[in-house]
């Protein structure tokens, strides 16, 4: 009966460690895709070969800005429907402005930290330049260039600011300014 015992328990161990395998493979799976052994371009994201972009991809994001100019200070306006992945491998997950005035200059700077949430299905280096566009005009606002993201989740900030002749220009008046999010993106290294 000890030899059965035993046996029935070296099986529980055993089946025990498989088990405990199998799941760190299929967490690092989900957590990263692009350890997948199948190729992007077989699960439906056009543009890749074997988890990366043939080349520069450039993918462009609008939103609506009618009630950025209403944002008070210290307020915070988010981009709404920042978007799912798109064909290079890439998701804007969030962009938000935080609003905090400060003087500059002789004149008044509407300053603003801005975030964004990136998250990549591999190795990913992007730039993103944020310009607004009402009409025929566009103000560019500021870029982040050069942001390495590896398969992971990934917060990037800066500050930019407007002066307070152009926000009168763009937000005042009844206007319907749009923000516009252009990105850039190349295969990262390893």
């Amino acid at each position: 009966m000890l030899a059965r015992v035993s046996q029935v328990t070296m099986f529980v161990m055993v089946t025990w460690c498989l088990v405990l395998v199998g799941t760190r493979s299929a967490t690092a799976q989900a957590l990263c895709p692009a350890a997948d052994a199948q190729p992007f371009r077989e699960t439906g994201i056009p543009g890749f070969d074997a988890g990366f972009p043939r080349g520069p991809e450039i993918v462009t994001v609008e939103a609506d800005l009618g009630a950025f100019g209403d944002t008070v200070l210290g307020g915070t306006w988010r981009m709404p429907n920042a978007g799912g992945f798109a064909n290079d491998g890439l998701a804007l997950e969030g962009v938000s402005f935080t609003q905090d005035m400060e003087p500059g200059s002789g004149s008044i700077l509407h300053t603003y930290d801005v975030v964004v949430d990136l998250r990549a299905l591999g190795n990913i280096v992007t730039d993103l330049e944020f310009v607004v566009v009402d009409g025929e005009r566009r103000l560019r606002l500021g870029a982040f260039t050069d942001i390495d993201i590896r398969c992971e989740a990934t917060s990037v900030s800066r500050t930019f600011s407007i002066s307070d002749h152009d926000f009168v220009s763009f937000f005042s008046g009844g206007g319907a300014p749009t923000l516009r999010v252009e990105r850039t993106s190349r295969a990262g290294g390893c």
